[in-house]
């Protein structure tokens, strides 16, 4: 099972042959760690996942997005269909994309207020070699948030189609 370490997940288990992953990846199965492999089989029946450096690349442009204010960053990692979704009080709110990231740019940015960036990788469940949900928590100046991001690789890269997220917390002010 993937573990969060200093932000990036990680695969905690013993791989065939090299004792690692190719290409940064980690096994599909998750709960295994290619024992089947290691016990000679040939072909291994589980698939390894994708490199994980592209979407962790596209996950830290989305933090640091948020902590400059930056809709060009966001630009860059939203796709330009996708929405956001939120409940509040049994209330269902959906945003396009765009309508959010007007009301990002006109706010103050963390980073204008001194903000230290607060922000980790909670998990990612791959649900293909193209498609991954990322789960997310983050300071956004008084706010956490924990965010759910559905990524997807295309023409364009690691893009994010949509979003659910929730209000964790309020750090009191100082």
């Amino acid at each position: 099972m993937p573990v969060t370490t200093l932000g990036r997940p990680e695969y905690r288990g013993t791989f065939p042959r090299t004792g690692e992953p190719p290409n940064g990846g980690y096994c599909q199965s998750r709960t295994k760690s290619c024992q089947s492999c290691a016990a000679g089989r040939i072909t291994c029946h589980y698939r390894w996942m994708p490199r994980t450096t592209e979407l962790h690349d596209a996950v830290d442009t989305y933090f640091r997005a948020l902590y400059n204010c930056d809709v060009t960053l966001l630009d860059a990692v939203f796709h330009p269909a996708s929405s956001l979704f939120d409940v509040d009080e049994g209330v269902v709110t959906v945003d396009p994309f765009p309508v959010w990231r007007e009301v990002v740019a006109h706010r103050a940015s963390p980073a204008s207020v001194g903000q230290e960036r607060s922000e980790e990788i909670v998990s990612i469940d791959w649900l293909s070699e193209t498609a991954a949900v990322v789960h997310v928590r983050l300071r956004v100046l008084d706010s956490i948030f924990v965010d759910q991001l559905s990524f997807v690789d295309g023409p364009d890269g690691w893009q994010i189609v949509a979003k659910v997220w929730h209000l964790e917390s309020t750090v009191p002010a100082a």
